[in-house]
């Protein structure tokens, strides 16, 4: 979380450059309840992708 708050975002526009990203796409790493929660505090929707356990079940299939 403390490089979400160092990042700036470039726009084309002038005045006030933005602090804060509408989404934030992230690899099956940063999967976690925590995590998801504390980006839609902030406002950001996560679109990290779902980590899969391999199981004997799913093994199986």
């Amino acid at each position: 979380m403390p490089l979400l708050d160092k990042v700036k975002l470039k726009t084309l526009k002038r005045g006030r450059p933005r602090k804060r990203i509408k989404v934030l796409a992230a690899d099956k790493d940063y999967d976690s309840k925590q995590k998801r929660a504390d980006l839609r505090k902030r406002g950001i929707r996560p679109q990290i992708p779902k980590r899969v356990w391999k199981t004997n079940q799913n093994l199986c299939s």
